[in-house]
């Protein structure tokens, strides 16, 4: 059951990534008709942090590293996830809060 959940967890961070580009496409080109400063890029490095995290979860899962120690967990898993899904909100934000507005 674990290793299922491991993998559907998984998927939720493939899911996040997709979003996370979608958005870098989508945001790029509105700063560009906008004429808006191009923070769109900040989304790669957002992009890339959702992926070490896909790979550490993936290493946590395959047994390679020890799922209760937490030092490792953070280090590998939370940490690159935290800072990249901070770099999208940001990025999000500043490109997208005129629809909080209308």
């Amino acid at each position: 059951m674990e290793v299922l959940t491991g993998f559907l967890s998984l998927l939720g961070l493939a899911a996040a990534g997709i979003v996370i580009y979608v958005l870098a496409v989508l945001s790029g080109r509105l700063g560009e008709v906008a004429r808006m400063r191009p923070w769109y890029r900040l989304f790669y490095p957002g992009l890339l942090g959702v992926l070490l995290a896909m790979i550490g979860r993936l290493l946590v899962i395959a047994g390679l590293v020890d799922r209760y120690d937490h030092v490792s967990t953070l280090l590998i898993y939370y940490l690159p996830l935290v800072i990249g899904l901070g770099l999208s909100l940001f990025t999000v934000w500043y490109y997208w809060k005129w629809l909080i507005r209308e």
